[in-house]
């Protein structure tokens, strides 16, 4: 995601989860768009909150910031 040019919040070192909180402008819409694309995921206020497990495959991942960044930051 950061190299894609988009910005994380993530919990310390040691207290981290598989979740990955990524920050947007308008999160709605963002997941709107997402699952459009068949990307399901979730927000909170200011982040898209992506939850990958280890089904995904890295594909899938790399798809869905894809998709994200094609609906912009």
């Amino acid at each position: 995601m950061r190299a894609a040019g988009f910005e994380l919040r993530l919990a310390e070192p040691g207290h981290r989860t598989s979740i990955v909180m990524v920050r947007h402008d308008d999160p709605a819409g963002a997941v709107k768009h997402l699952a459009a694309n068949d990307v399901i995921v979730d927000y909170r206020p200011g982040y898209v909150r992506f939850s990958p497990h280890f089904y995904n495959t890295e594909g899938e991942v790399d798809r869905s910031i894809e998709v994200l960044r094609a609906f912009g930051a």
